[in-house]
């Protein structure tokens, strides 16, 4: 997961594989990816996401649209707005 920060790289898979054991998340469909991953409803999405700190939270949007606009295969409007999303989250 070369996404993960450092510091958690070497447990995400149990981590992930634990919350999946637990009805937390479930694997996504192949438009998240081959490592996606949801939440199996939003309020627990919404509870997890209000756990992080602002500050992470925005680290992590800025890191998510840096990601969204390095080589992909979506269209570029796709890819402009879910960026937009993120770098407005991020600032």
């Amino acid at each position: 997961m070369r996404w993960a920060p450092d510091r958690l790289r070497s447990r995400v898979g149990a981590l992930l594989l634990a919350l999946a054991r637990l009805g937390v998340i479930r694997v996504a469909d192949k438009g998240h990816g081959q490592d996606g991953f949801v939440f199996r409803h939003r309020l627990l999405r919404d509870v997890a996401y209000q756990a992080i700190p602002k500050h992470e939270r925005a680290i992590l949007h800025a890191r998510a649209a840096e990601r969204l606009t390095g080589p992909a295969g979506h269209a570029a409007a796709e890819v402009d707005e879910a960026a937009g999303h993120h770098l407005g989250h991020a600032y």
